[in-house]
């Protein structure tokens, strides 16, 4: 599935600069805090769900797009998260979510909405700390 509506973020991004960026996403039940990653490749989107322990991420190839197929884990939490009902007439459809998400994308970056290290943290597990089991909080290297 190709995710058109990140090709003016990215423009944005790019021309400002920002290599990771930060934007709110609503669907259903659930609010989303949405990352997007251009500063490896391929570029990363990540889907963190405010209030609840749950994200996942996806890979965004050449051309902008995705695999919207899920897991079965996540496709289930997702669910979940999303407030839906098991319908075996209708069940969720990953690709509809992603084509409504393609829709809301965010066309224009803005400065103050970068991605801070402390606003993945919350979301995203970092393999190399993993058998930690506090987080403090970050510190500010930059105050003397």
């Amino acid at each position: 599935m190709k995710l058109d509506g990140l090709i003016p973020l990215y423009k944005s991004m790019k021309s400002q600069n920002i290599e990771r960026y930060k934007f709110e996403y609503k669907a259903s039940k659930a609010v989303f805090d949405v990352f997007f990653f251009i500063d490896g490749s391929p570029f990363l989107l990540l889907f963190g769900v405010k209030a609840e322990n749950f994200s996942f991420e996806l890979e965004v190839n050449n051309g902008f797009v995705i695999d919207h197929n899920l897991d079965r884990s996540t496709y289930k939490r997702l669910c979940e998260v999303l407030g839906l009902e098991f319908d075996p007439k209708r069940p969720f459809s990953p690709w509809n979510f992603f084509s409504e998400f393609n829709g809301k994308i965010p066309e224009q970056a803005f400065e103050h909405q970068k991605a801070k290290p402390h606003d993945v943290a919350q979301y995203k597990n970092i393999a190399e700390e993993a058998d930690k089991i506090y987080f403090v909080g970050w510190r500010d290297n930059y105050k003397w």
